[in-house]
């Protein structure tokens, strides 16, 4: 079976627009004072979120990108001027997880279950991509010249390493038949 390129952009697009809405990367220290965007206030950037750690992707974007300290903290009044929207659609998401793994396809109301989380997602998906893209523009409209020319180069990169690993799961799925 060959995955569609379609299906493989869907599954990409989802998992970079899903990095940019996850609570730990805008999870305050405990004391309210704000996202970890830059590893700030204890996380983020000094790897104890971990290497795979969802959002992990922005983050280490904007830190190659040596934004200077002004730069850095339009960014994180971006970030924090969207984190109530990015939390509330975060939240929903996990309700809608929660609810499909209360119910069981042996339940009579699993068809309707199913129906209205399935409407819900897609509602969602459409509000994080929009989200995603404003914050996007946003932040894009604070880098350089410069750094807009390395993020970009820097987000090939990133497409490139998605697209061998893509590759190999491919491989290992022809593999097997």
């Amino acid at each position: 079976m060959k995955l569609s390129l379609k299906i493989i952009t869907a599954i990409a697009t989802a998992f970079v627009v899903a990095s940019l809405v996850t609570p730990p990367l805008f999870a305050e220290d405990g004391n309210g004072r704000g996202p970890m965007v830059f590893g700030h206030h204890g996380g983020g950037f000094d790897g104890h979120h971990g290497p795979g750690h969802p959002g992990m992707h922005i983050q280490r974007l904007l830190k190659r990108l040596d934004l200077t300290v002004e730069q850095r903290d339009q960014v994180e009044s971006i970030f924090m001027q969207n984190k109530p929207q990015m939390r509330e659609i975060a939240e929903t998401m996990r309700t809608n997880r929660d609810r499909l793994s209360l119910v069981s396809p042996d339940d009579a109301d699993y068809s309707n279950v199913v129906a209205e989380v399935s409407q819900s997602n897609g509602a969602l998906a459409e509000q994080t991509t929009l989200l995603a893209a404003r914050v996007q523009s946003e932040v894009w409209a604070v880098l350089t010249d410069e750094q807009k020319t390395k993020a970009a180069e820097l987000r090939q990169e990133m497409r490139d390493r998605w697209q061998r690993k893509i590759d190999a799961m491919q491989e290992r799925l022809d593999a097997t038949r």
